[in-house]
């Protein structure tokens, strides 16, 4: 499975990676902006992405929105509390920060079962 990364704070965006990686999962890319995402899109396939809820003080509310209109399924990591996400962001398997490796790869197996019905 390729994973894209959406995290704008370099350090959790490799934890993240390093995380994704020692699961067996592909990280076709890391990303720290709302228009790096549509840009890396249109030249990059991917099948599910981890996204912060918030990158640089801006919600990440128009990347929820490009991947679900690419059909990809994601997972949202945040520092704050799931209930004070943004609606597109609120129906997405949520991931507490501090990330829990147990936690991000639950969620991610959630979205593989989904995806596989």
């Amino acid at each position: 499975m390729r994973i894209l990364v959406v995290e704008d704070e370099d350090l959790i965006a490799a934890e993240i990676a390093a995380i994704l990686r020692r699961a067996g999962y592909i990280v076709v890319g890391t990303v720290g902006s709302a228009e790096q995402v549509i840009a890396f899109l249109t030249k990059t396939p991917c099948d599910f992405a981890v996204v912060d809820a918030n990158l640089a003080g801006s919600s990440t509310a128009p990347v929820a929105t490009a991947l679900k209109r690419r059909t990809i399924p994601f997972v949202v990591v945040s520092g704050y509390a799931q209930r004070e996400l943004l609606l597109p962001l609120r129906d997405a398997p949520f991931v507490p920060k501090p990330i829990d490796d147990a936690a991000l790869l639950a969620a991610l197996a959630s979205l593989q079962a989904n995806a596989a019905e």
